[in-house]
């Protein structure tokens, strides 16, 4: 993401999962870009410390940024909007009710 920050003029803040790796490119973002970089238990501290009303996004606002490692070609970036992510959680129980999971298969 730090590679086309450029093109991200309405990313403004950046939440992650500490996971293997992530310090570098967090350091590494917070040197060279303007955003807000927070992991998700600081996300958590700070809401609980001091609850603010939900500021709704709308279906067209941009949810999650996947970013491949590109193992098989060139890194990827996917943005998938609230909307398109409102979809598919209303989906899973309907898959589940409607589809029969066998044991090994």
């Amino acid at each position: 993401m730090i590679d086309i920050s450029g093109q991200l003029d309405t990313v403004t803040r950046i939440v992650y999962i500490n996971e293997k790796g992530i310090p570098d490119e967090v350091s590494l973002a917070r040197n060279s870009t303007s955003w807000i970089i927070e992991s998700f238990d600081e996300v958590v501290r700070l809401g609980t410390e001091a609850p603010v009303e939900a500021n709704m996004p709308l279906p067209s606002d941009v949810a999650v940024i996947m970013y491949t490692s590109g193992s098989t070609g060139l890194p990827k970036v996917c943005f998938i909007h609230h909307g398109s992510f409102h979809l598919v959680v209303l989906s899973v129980p309907f898959f589940f009710l409607h589809t029969r999971i066998y044991e090994g298969s």
